[in-house]
């Protein structure tokens, strides 16, 4: 007994000295992660603030827009780009009226803690690039502009690295979302809305003319997969080239086009042609003078065409086209030319709208109330040019049906 007793005994304190070890070393690394933590942590920081660092589109807010008498108030600013001091008249005189637009909507929208300043931004994306910098630089919380889509590319980075939100005027959706907005007329809202019009009274058979480039692409592929949900079958679709209202290949693009219109019962066959002016009226008279005049087809146009005289013009008799609700539109061309002296463009409608809207989210200089929640909501906003609201960052815009009749132009279904 005495042995075991032993033997016991000499377990235990083998045991206990095992455990002091144990604890030993559990203390000793929780002292070394207690004395580095505090390095690594510092490391971290470093890292976060070596990057903001280093990236190449952050600015520094070095000299805030106040204007004198609101000095030491929160304020929400925001910045125009856009070509003010330009040397072509006409681009000039667009920027300004543009301008005149947004200052006549923040005049009458703004809780006077909402600031509105413009920067040039010239014709190249390295004019653009140093306008929106500067405009950061002075502490843009919202950045309108540019009208260029190459300034628009250029700009977007600086923007979103620098939390701004910027709210583009071309018709370039590429940079659309995260905090950049496109506040434009784009050509597939007009394409879809007209097809799927056509397509629901009875056209099955279409035919497309559109100019080559970048905005007969668009119009293309929207009237294309539009025509699909809308059981129309695609005829055919010619093309042909404006450059400097200069035309090449149309005559025999549209006389193509006629051709292939050729056919089909009375009533469902359809040409849809996206142009305007002088160039649309050209068109029109050559399909008319090769057997697709309006008594046989029924042309398809979009918003270009809502102008006095192609609205005029007989051989376009019961042509369909869309436009967006023009009933307030009237109140504030007064407004502006009482203003400023200036016809309001559609680019001015544009600004006016936009402002409209920030001017309205904007309380009490708290640039947290412009937000995407509040901008992307579905219910969306009442502007000059009709309703509209946001998906994706691209602007959806409520359209009306027109047709063009003897005494003019008639809604033939509402916007929506």
């Amino acid at each position: 007994m005495g042995i075991i007793r032993t033997i016991i005994e000499l377990g235990n304190q083998s045991i206990a000295s095992w455990m002091r070890k144990i604890a030993i070393v559990l203390l000793f690394a929780l002292a070394t992660s207690c004395s580095t933590a505090p390095s690594q942590t510092a490391s971290n920081t470093n890292s976060r603030t070596q990057y903001r660092e280093q990236n190449p589109y952050r600015v520094t807010v070095t000299n805030p827009f106040t204007p004198a008498n609101m000095q030491g108030q929160k304020l929400i600013r925001i910045a125009l780009l856009a070509p003010l001091n330009s040397n072509n008249p006409t681009i000039k005189e667009e920027a300004e009226t543009l301008e005149a637009a947004a200052r006549l909507a923040l005049s009458e929208s703004g809780d006077g803690k909402t600031v509105f300043f413009t920067e040039d931004s010239g014709a190249t994306p390295e004019e653009a690039t140093n306008a929106v910098k500067s405009a950061l630089a002075k502490g843009a919380d919202v950045v309108l502009g540019p009208l260029f889509a190459s300034g628009v590319t250029a700009v977007a980075p600086y923007t979103r690295a620098n939390n701004a939100l910027l709210f583009s005027f071309s018709t370039d959706s590429t940079e659309a979302g995260r905090g950049v907005y496109v506040f434009s007329f784009l050509p597939e809202g007009d394409a879809r809305r007209i097809v799927d019009y056509a397509g629901s009274h009875g056209i099955r058979r279409m035919v497309i003319l559109a100019p080559i480039g970048r905005y007969g692409d668009r119009i293309v592929a929207a009237a294309t997969a539009s025509a699909v949900s809308a059981n129309i079958t695609i005829l055919g679709t010619e093309r042909y080239e404006v450059a400097n209202n200069v035309l090449t290949g149309a005559t025999d693009a549209a006389r193509r086009a006629a051709v292939l219109s050729r056919g089909g019962a009375r009533g469902q066959t359809a040409i849809f042609v996206p142009e305007r002016s002088g160039v649309l009226r050209s068109l029109i008279q050559t399909l008319t003078l090769n057997g697709a005049s309006t008594s046989r087809v029924r042309y398809l146009g979009t918003s270009q065409w809502n102008e006095p005289t192609t609205i005029s013009d007989s051989r376009a008799l019961g042509s369909w086209f869309v436009r967006t609700d023009i009933a307030t539109r009237a109140n504030f061309e007064t407004k502006l030319r009482n203003q400023s002296q200036r016809r309001a463009t559609r680019l001015a409608g544009m600004g006016y709208d936009v402002m409209t809207m920030l001017a309205r989210m904007g309380v009490q200089g708290d640039k947290s109330t412009i937000n995407p929640t509040t901008i992307e909501n579905p219910a969306g906003f009442q502007g000059v040019d009709g309703h509209y609201h946001f998906e994706n960052g691209i602007i959806a815009r409520d359209l009306a049906v027109v047709e063009i009749a003897p005494n003019g132009a008639r809604i033939i279904e509402a916007a929506r």
